[in-house]
């Protein structure tokens, strides 16, 4: 007893066991939820199966990172749902992503109700927000998704619906910025695969609209510009050319969607996902839209 109670009463003081409680609590939460997912994804039609413990350690990963951030004094607890809810987004919807270059409806489409509904203790103007960016996201993506299938999957432009939603529901420059971060990290990757290609084996992947893509978020820096890019310009061919050589693997993988990578296509949703938990932990903890705790 006399253990627990300085326990809690360090986090109410204020001395470091008072993160590590929350830290605890929630991790210990979050490898329940991350079991729910698993099981979730096993069961659905189009979902996967992954081997425990991984779902549990991320979610349990994210969600005791949330709470280190909340008990630090660093996130309002109305924030705090919606950043929860959006980690365990981030890692079943990822996790089919990454296996099977797919995104199931029956995890998009109802999160972005489930969003709103995480987003309702941060008050009716951060609702009203998360509706307008669901909006603007999807509308910007479906735009992409129009003009090159094969960068942005149908699956990417539902996502995106909940994602803008919460990002909107924080700052609306956390809207531009998510979708800057995503296009980054998955050009990132991509052009990773470039140098591998170059230093061994032929890898095989299209480069060129990844290389495009950070040019194009580099100078741009504007939602649809960062978007846009991840269908974007594409390197001028020139014999030897890294892109010219691998030309004939996009090719053989043109029914694929997303960039390419290894003869495979580089799937955006964990980018979008990952860029999106990363801004809006950041944002909130640097008090966008008076995301920090008052006083």
């Amino acid at each position: 007893m006399v253990q627990v109670g300085a326990v809690l009463g360090g986090a109410l003081d204020g001395r470091p066991v008072g993160i590590v409680l929350p830290v605890v609590l929630l991790a210990g939460g979050g490898v329940w939820a991350g079991a729910g997912a698993r099981v979730l994804l096993r069961r659905l039609r189009r979902g996967t199966r992954i081997p425990p413990p991984w779902c549990e350690l991320w979610v349990a990963g994210l969600w005791a990172a949330t709470a280190a951030v909340w008990a630090a004094g660093a996130m309002a607890g109305e924030w705090v749902p919606a950043v929860l809810g959006l980690g365990w987004l981030a890692v079943a919807a990822g996790a089919v992503d990454l296996r099977h270059h797919r995104l199931p409806d029956a995890v998009t489409v109802p999160a972005l109700p489930a969003a709103l509904l995480l987003l309702a203790p941060a008050g009716p103007g951060a609702v009203g927000r998360g509706v307008v960016g669901a909006g603007v996201a999807v509308a910007v993506h479906a735009a992409v998704h129009l003009a090159d299938r094969r960068a942005v999957g149908a699956g990417d432009v539902k996502l995106a619906a909940p994602l803008g939603a919460v990002l909107a529901a924080v700052a609306w420059p956390a809207l531009a910025l998510g979708a800057v971060l995503a296009a980054l990290l998955t050009a990132a990757v991509a052009i990773g695969a470039a140098i591998g290609a170059a230093i061994g084996p032929a890898i095989g992947p299209a480069i060129g609209p990844a290389i495009g893509t950070a040019a194009r978020v580099v100078a741009g820096g504007a939602v649809g510009g960062a978007v846009g890019a991840v269908h974007g310009a594409r390197v001028a061919s020139r014999p030897g050319s890294l892109d010219a050589g691998c030309r004939g693997a996009a090719a053989r993988d043109g029914s694929r969607r997303g960039w390419g990578l290894g003869g495979r296509a580089v799937p955006h949703g964990p980018s979008m996902l990952l860029a999106t938990w990363v801004v809006t932990v950041a944002a909130v903890a640097l008090g966008a839209d008076g995301g920090a705790p008052p006083g």
